[in-house]
């Protein structure tokens, strides 16, 4: 029965991708049918959103009778205790590709939007609360939330450019920061006629809404201006470039999260095989590269202090998946229904 099953699961995989989100970070699960989401932890604050149950959120504290969960937009939000439960272990969530054009769709409308009809201040609440609604509308976890949008943009079959394995002793990506800025130069004949090109672009966008043509403009404009006097990471800035072309709010934002996934790697290699995995795996995205390392080392973890408790079905798992943690723990859980 249970070889039955996993032919199953590995027929149904072909079709779905199943994102095992276990990690260095905790998860809650809702468990009433409708839970508000608080922008602050007590009973009097706004209500921002309202989570339905079944949902899976990224826990990042537990204060008082309050849970602060991350919501899409990184900022920090809360449940009340009573409607969750914190989940022990991973949880695998199902996601098709073949809703990315229209999801990568509903999300830019929801960025514009929140855009719109906020000030700066409410931006972010309108952003969480639209994409949250997007999220139950494709029936996805919220947790999905940047697993999916890179797989959406990437591309399932992605690797993104392979990288060489490294010793333990060096560092994952320390040559990075050696190297020269060329991204400048290379980009240097467009600083003339940019802003035409942003004008140009807000039009196109937004027609005679003169109000939201110029907001556009300042926007990109004020983008444009730090990706000229940003100097760190050229590699990371030239591939923000070059996936999102002269839509300079996304290159900031797309840098900005590269380059704190790409710290956080360089700081906590603590289990360079499994790195040089991922790194060969997504090259250099490295907010992947940090999610797929996350997700491997949790599930090695896990397989440590729980394969003596079957050693048959550990070897079998081992000897099928290898390296691949997660599958290893998925395998040996299986075998052990």
């Amino acid at each position: 029965m249970k070889k039955n099953y996993i032919s199953i699961f590995l027929m149904v995989i072909v079709f779905l991708v199943f994102f095992t989100l276990s990690g260095l970070a905790n998860f809650i699960k809702v468990t009433t049918e409708v839970a508000n989401i608080s922008m602050m932890p007590n009973s009097e604050s706004e209500i921002v959103g309202k989570a339905l149950e079944g949902d899976i959120f990224k826990c990042l504290n537990d204060k008082d009778e309050w849970i602060e969960i991350e919501m899409f937009s990184s900022d920090s939000r809360y449940i009340h205790s009573s409607l969750v439960k914190v989940l022990t272990g991973g949880v695998s969530a199902p996601f098709s590709n073949d809703i990315c054009p229209k999801l990568i769709e509903r999300l830019e409308e929801a960025k514009e939007e929140s855009l719109t009809e906020s000030d700066v201040k409410s931006q972010n609440v309108l952003f969480d609360r639209y994409v949250l609604d997007i999220f139950h509308e494709f029936e996805l976890q919220p947790v999905l939330y940047l697993i999916a949008v890179n797989r959406c943009i990437e591309g399932s079959g992605s690797k993104i450019g392979q990288r060489p394995t490294v010793s333990p002793k060096e560092s994952v990506i320390s040559k990075e920061k050696e190297e020269k800025s060329l991204v400048k130069e290379k980009h240097s004949k467009e600083i003339d006629n940019i802003p035409q090109i942003i004008r140009n672009n807000a039009k196109t966008k937004w027609g005679n809404n003169i109000e939201m043509v110029n907001y556009e403009v300042d926007q990109q404009m004020n983008a444009y201006n730090w990706y000229i006097s940003e100097d760190r990471y050229s590699n990371i800035l030239s591939n923000a470039r070059s996936k999102w072309g002269n839509n300079f709010e996304m290159v900031k934002y797309e840098y900005e999260e590269q380059v704190s996934a790409y710290e956080w790697i360089d700081e906590y290699n603590n289990y360079p095989n499994i790195m040089s995995k991922a790194i060969s795996k997504w090259g250099n995205n490295y907010t992947m590269v940090k999610y797929d390392y996350e997700e491997q080392v949790n599930a090695y973890k896990w397989l440590q202090k729980n394969k003596d408790k079957n050693p048959k079905a550990f070897n079998y798992a081992i000897s099928k998946w290898s390296d691949n943690y997660v599958m290893v723990k998925y395998e040996f859980e299986e075998m052990n229904k």
